[in-house]
């Protein structure tokens, strides 16, 4: 969910606060808008605090009904205009204009049938080309088709591509879940959608269901370390199973049906492997004139790259493909982005020293698998930091030893959308070579315009740094940029990752550090050299990890305590 509606909510359950208590407010911030905001609100849950200038006393200034405000809230002293229903800002005390706002409604013309998944229900790529709501476009028998609502997630192949089926398995925390929230977990138990609801997955002990298993992680994890493993478990005592509408696996006809009951008394609980590193970089082609999204489906815009780039930013850079970035982190404070940082497991943040320093360093959320700041992508996922290494020489004056580490207090759901990023380990680039850079950054040096879609942009790795600075060494950090400037990253990319291809794949060499100014000519950026931190990173990461600890980020640890 993007940062200007957390913050919308933030401001609500500040005067919901002053107005009508606390266990009022967070009943009544619970049911804001859509299933989307709710992660949220549990973020921004804050005391309100008596002192003018702290950043949560501020209150909204809410309209009366007056002028061209023609919509009454809740407290009908209150008023607001159709505009500023559903618009992501709160309007009202109460709260009413964003109250049962579906997700779709919430979002701009030209974020529906984009090919990129904003809703965490799909419906902002539903009714698109000529479908009713509601409904998936796609092709059968290579003719347009629209499939309703109900053909969806039923069992049967209603489009060419098998659109209609995806996503109709999941695991969950719960034996039992109604809830219609998806779940993009690697590990839990057992669900299948049929009839538009989710419905719990009786096992029994002479089936066999790891071909079931293995097709969901398949589609929620992608490719993986090692084999996906499942165990039956026994019903909790509350849940009566001949009350509940079961799915079942039928052997013979190799198939899932559903029906009332479930006689074993015995539920799934599945384990996804963890997902390999990510070391790829699809290829970029243009697309072709007329083409636009038109016909990319929902399975499309999960499994395929976009391939329309949009406008020129980061400084010089572009809109980011939506499948590239998977390793990327957004360190957050009160709703606002304030570095980047690369997933290097479950637990562990990879950033910049100076991003743990002075603003950042009193409450940090880290935000993973995002694309779009504003967004409700069903992908996303948030945590916070619950310890926070600092490089022991960090040198803040010379900016030396720029790198940190952050575990997480909660650990992360590791799967197609969120991947732990393979690090370099043997300086597999040469000067001259092209890496990429990303981040939700300033979009120039003078402006802190910053952009709603992930940006990235490719520069040059330099021979030196001594050219330009003489009081760092080479050992420890990269330059990369043009002489002429014009692309580079900016204030609010820190912490990131600088991106090259070596010999087995492309690695995150770098860290992103320091420069003088933006995109300025002869004046390259300064990145802290991953593989010159490797021994430092493994001890930290290696004093919280198990003794039988295999892999992290592309690097055993137990090894790496064997070389050293």
């Amino acid at each position: 969910m993007g940062y200007s509606r957390c913050l919308a909510v933030r401001e609500f359950l500040a005067v919901c606060l002053l107005l009508v208590g606390h266990s009022v407010c967070l009943e009544e911030t619970a049911t804001i808008a859509s299933v989307g905001d709710v992660r949220q609100v549990v973020r921004t849950e804050s005391p309100v605090t008596d002192d003018p200038d702290s950043e949560d006393s501020h209150v909204p200034n809410f309209n009366r009904c007056e002028g061209d405000y023609i919509l009454r809230c809740k407290d009908r002293r209150w008023c607001y205009t159709k505009k500023q229903k559903c618009d992501g800002l709160v309007d009202c005390p109460d709260a009413t204009d964003e109250r049962k706002c579906e997700c779709r409604s919430r979002l701009g013309e030209d974020r529906r049938c984009d090919g990129i998944i904003d809703c965490p229900d799909f419906s902002d790529e539903l009714g698109c080309y000529g479908c009713m709501a509601g409904q998936l476009w796609c092709k059968m028998r290579e003719e347009a088709h629209c499939v309703k609502k109900s053909q969806m997630c039923d069992g049967h192949i209603n489009c060419d591509g098998g659109e209609d089926e995806v996503f109709c398995s999941r695991l969950s925390l719960q034996q039992v879940d109604h809830t219609m929230i998806p779940s993009m977990r690697k590990e839990g138990y057992l669900q299948v959608k049929r009839n538009g609801e989710w419905l719990p997955f009786c096992g029994h002990l002479k089936q066999k269901f790891k071909k079931i298993i293995v097709d969901l992680c398949d589609e929620v994890v992608g490719e993986r370390e090692a084999e996906d493993s499942y165990r039956l478990t026994a019903l909790s005592p509350g849940i009566v199973p001949e009350e509940i509408i079961w799915t079942h696996w039928d052997d013979s006809a190799e198939m899932i049906y559903v029906s009332k009951g479930c006689s074993s008394k015995l539920g799934v609980y599945a384990t996804c492997s963890n997902p390999v590193c990510a070391s790829d970089f699809p290829n970029r082609q243009r697309r072709q004139a007329g083409d636009k999204n038109r016909g990319m489906s929902v399975r499309e815009a999960v499994h395929r790259v976009r391939r329309d780039h949009g406008q020129m930013r980061i400084v010089g850079g572009e809109e980011s493909l939506e499948d590239v970035w998977t390793f990327l982190a957004s360190l957050v404070r009160n709703g606002q982005h304030g570095c980047g940082g690369t997933i290097l497991s479950s637990e562990w943040i990879l950033t910049a020293a100076h991003c743990c320093m002075g603003w950042l360093s009193k409450l940090t959320d880290v935000q993973v698998g995002m694309l779009r700041v504003n967004s409700f992508s069903p992908f996303e996922q948030t945590s916070v930091s619950s310890q926070v290494f600092v490089h022991e020489d960090y040198d803040s004056k010379h900016v030396r030893n720029d790198v940190a580490l952050i575990k997480l207090g909660t650990p992360l759901q590791l799967n197609r959308w969120v991947r732990p990023v393979c690090l370099d380990t043997q300086s597999e680039f040469s000067a001259g070579d092209l890496c990429y850079v990303a981040g939700w950054g300033n979009l120039a040096e003078n402006t802190t315009e910053t952009p709603d879609h992930l940006q990235q942009v490719a520069i040059p790795i330099m021979p030196t740094c001594k050219r330009h600075f003489n009081t760092i060494k080479d050992e420890e950090v990269i330059c990369a940029g043009f002489k002429d400037g014009k692309r580079d990253s900016c204030q609010g990319d820190s912490g990131g990752p600088l991106f090259c291809k070596g010999s087995s794949g492309w690695r995150q060499v770098g860290v992103v550090s320091f420069g003088v100014g933006c995109a300025r000519s002869d004046s390259p950026g300064v990145y802290t050299r991953v593989v010159h931190y490797l021994p430092w990173i493994r001890a930290k990461i290696g004093a919280f990890s198990a003794p039988n600890a295999t892999h992290t980020c592309g690097i055993n640890v137990t090894l790496a305590f064997e070389q050293d």
